[in-house]
């Protein structure tokens, strides 16, 4: 599966295909009326919440709102949930989600990366999102960094566990 940026969509000069899963961060929506706007698509979403984010922009709609929302969308089929450190987070947001619909624990830290096996089992998921920036910037090691990617890599893939991880960028000159 490959995640596609909602971004993209008003990109004039890329065309995406109707099997893309498309990548909502709800950091990028200004609003409940917005987000609602944004998959209102035909194409499956991966909804990203970016909890703890403290980098622009910052979520204006909570988690809560954001879990709603998505659970009112049949498209959503994956939530995805920044800093998932611990299986006591990452449970309390699994019981709040419908079975129908996949949390992704998002891996940004070492402790994500110490207990992604409680993590995985809390969360009930067959993914996780790798987020290899965040990660580095927490560990700010080169060596240390490269070996946790390893490690996480490794423990997923023992566990049957697929790992999202970026995998490169586009730039378009669309003016917006």
């Amino acid at each position: 599966m490959i995640l596609v940026s909602n971004h993209l969509l008003r990109a004039h000069s890329i065309d995406i295909a109707p099997e893309a899963v498309i990548r909502i961060n709800v950091a990028w929506c200004e609003s409940v009326d917005q987000l609602n706007e944004y998959l209102d698509i035909p194409h499956d979403v991966f909804l990203d919440y970016p909890t703890g984010r403290t980098k622009p922009p910052v979520p204006t709609i909570t988690l809560d709102c954001a879990i709603r929302i998505a659970a009112a969308h049949s498209n959503v089929k994956w939530f995805a949930v920044s800093n998932a450190s611990t299986a006591e987070r990452v449970g309390s947001i699994r019981r709040k989600l419908p079975l129908t619909i996949q949390l992704v624990p998002k891996i940004e830290n070492e402790a994500g990366v110490y207990f992604i096996e409680k993590i995985v089992e809390a969360a009930q998921c067959t993914h996780i999102m790798l987020d290899k920036e965040d990660l580095f910037v927490n560990v700010k090691h080169a060596e240390r960094y490269s070996a946790l990617v390893d490690v996480l890599r490794r423990k997923c893939g023992a566990m049957g566990v697929n790992v999202f991880e970026l995998a490169g960028v586009i730039f378009d000159e669309t003016t917006w």
